[in-house]
């Protein structure tokens, strides 16, 4: 992870809607890697589109920080089209 990105990641740790997509949850049975804010603040920073069959976390995502792109491959389907790149 770069700095511009280490930075935006930061960001997004400070909203409390979002909280659950870099946290453990006290009652998890199980360590899960949380990696859907990493992958979009990269994404934006690098100005990629995001390819996820997890599409909800990412639309939440977007709300606050807007993506580049966000594509569905399961259903061949745009969730966010592309954004012009120049």
């Amino acid at each position: 992870m770069d700095a511009d990105t280490s930075k935006l990641y930061a960001q997004m740790t400070l909203v409390p809607s979002l909280k659950d997509l870099w946290t453990q949850s006290p009652q998890a049975k199980a360590d899960k890697i949380k990696q859907d804010l990493a992958i979009a603040a990269s994404a934006i920073v690098h100005r990629a589109v995001v390819a996820t069959i997890n599409i909800k976390d990412f639309l939440r995502i977007d709300r606050y920080f807007p993506l580049p792109g966000l594509f569905d491959p399961a259903l061949l389907e745009w969730s966010i089209l592309p954004k012009n790149r120049e």
